[in-house]
């Protein structure tokens, strides 16, 4: 008998039908319900009537649908029809970005609670790695901030990859506190940053000061001086809250 050929990683994949047209729908009805002409509880019209009205086919329709309900903006329920959800109630940390932009909140109002956010759940975990560190996870993180300091020493820094070393360092240290859910949780901040970076450059106004602290943080971490530590991830978030303070003046964090 001979043996089945093992497929290349290559043919695993099939040609897929592109299509943005559910996208353009799907964001339609979301911008309509961010901003507040539909209410929570309130039920959409049916597939048919949306299909008429934006010119799509049925399938189009139930497409968007499916994208909103993954989002958690919308329930549908056989029978039932659409049902309108309430985000703050029902929505994830991914959806974030998507509040950006929209009329639920000003673009600052979103600075500013992504900023605070960063600083109660952002400070608590960094102290939840530090109590559980594995001292065999000081190289990795070491080597992180090297990269930091010497893309910092340069005349002009890319702000950008700044910010990417600056996440880099704090994964390390996640990491090395073992908890996966926190891993996966500054993750899904980390993605959230990306897509707005251009917001949070004050972040890293100062590199060479994060460098230095991180290296006193290095330090404490290789005495085993926990308490050190955790003071000085108090003072890094300090820094930086005070300098995205500077950039929104009016009702900043």
């Amino acid at each position: 008998m001979s043996q089945l050929k093992k497929k290349s990683t290559v043919e695993l994949f099939e040609p897929v039908e592109i299509s943005s047209t559910s996208e353009l729908v799907a964001e339609a009805i979301r911008k309509t319900i961010l901003a507040g002409d539909v209410s929570p509880g309130d039920t959409l019209p049916p597939e048919r009537t949306l299909a008429e009205r934006f010119r799509v086919t049925r399938n189009t329709v139930r497409e968007a649908l499916k994208r909103l309900e993954y989002s958690r903006l919308v329930s549908i329920r056989q029978g039932s029809g659409v049902k309108v959800l309430d985000y703050l109630a029902h929505a994830g940390l991914e959806f974030v970005t998507t509040l950006f932009g929209s009329k639920a909140a000003s673009q600052n109002e979103m600075v500013t609670d992504l900023v605070q956010a960063r600083a109660v759940v952002g400070e608590a975990i960094y102290h939840h790695a530090i109590d559980h560190f594995n001292p065999k996870a000081l190289d990795s993180l070491r080597e992180s901030v090297d990269d930091l300091a010497a893309e910092a020493d340069k005349a002009r820094p890319d702000v950008r990859k700044l910010q990417e070393l600056d996440f880099e360092v704090q994964h390390r240290l996640l990491r090395g506190g073992k908890n996966r859910t926190i891993i996966l949780l500054h993750n899904s901040i980390r993605y959230i940053y990306g897509g707005i970076a251009h917001l949070f450059e004050p972040l890293v106004e100062k590199p060479q000061r994060l460098v230095q602290e991180y290296r006193r943080l290095l330090t404490d971490l290789e005495t085993g001086n926990r308490r050190g530590a955790k003071q000085i991830i108090t003072v890094i978030f300090a820094m930086q809250q005070l300098a995205m303070a500077r950039k929104l003046p009016r009702g900043g964090p």
